[in-house]
């Protein structure tokens, strides 16, 4: 299930599932930030251009843009509003500024944990960290590489690629893909093992000798 909270203009949008292909509301005013899942399929509004948008970047936008206009100034929709589907992504800077559409971005070179893109995004490329869910699922493809680090066995670090992490375990098998569900966890210890890293399945794990926030495939 999934749940949305508002409080005000600000909508902040719980995601259980990447699979999930039900469309939410949102407003002029939500930001990338506010989106705190990997995909989400939302509805804008019409009328979300204005004079000064808050809009940074291009193809890639940061969390602090605002959603709606952003996806005017993808191309995405028209200032009539319509469906659009969001993908969040971690870490990056230079967001290059243009005019598109009506819509003027700004360039901003800082780094930035989130940001968001409408372009979609191979869950491949998904980190647990980008999903606040306690209890989510992935739909993992058949092929991912290692270019996605995972840390840990059995539990596995917050940064790690969950699909990646979901071969390494044996939950599915390297060439077949599958639906995993993840539980978070918090405060443990993911170091099992003294070497740096370890092969499985193959897929490499690293050593992380860190305290943090994890997750796991059986709850």
């Amino acid at each position: 299930m999934r749940a949305t909270i508002t409080f005000g203009f600000l909508m902040i949008i719980f995601g259980t599932s990447w699979a999930d292909s039900t469309y939410y509301n949102i407003t002029c005013k939500t930001l990338g930030v506010d989106i705190k899942t990997f995909k989400q399929n939302v509805i804008c509004p019409a009328n979300c251009v204005r004079r000064f948008n808050r809009v940074f970047g291009t193809n890639h936008y940061t969390g602090y843009s605002e959603v709606c206009a952003a996806a005017v100034h993808d191309g995405r929709i028209t200032n009539a509003g319509g469906k659009v589907t969001v993908y969040t992504r971690v870490g990056q800077h230079r967001f290059k500024g243009s005019i598109r559409h009506g819509v003027h971005s700004v360039r901003d070179d800082h780094y930035y944990w989130v940001f968001f893109q409408f372009q979609e995004v191979s869950a491949c490329k998904l980190l647990d960290m980008q999903e606040s869910a306690k209890v989510y699922t992935v739909d993992c493809p058949k092929h991912c590489t290692d270019k996605v680090m995972i840390f840990g066995s059995g539990i596995y670090h917050t940064r790690s690629g969950i699909c990646n992490a979901a071969l390494f375990d044996g939950v599915i098998k390297k060439g077949r893909g599958g639906r995993v569900t993840v539980y978070k966890v918090r405060n443990v210890n993911i170091n099992k093992w003294d070497e740096r890293w370890k092969t499985q399945n193959g897929v490499n794990s690293f050593r992380r000798d860190f305290t943090e926030h994890g997750f796991l495939f059986n709850g």
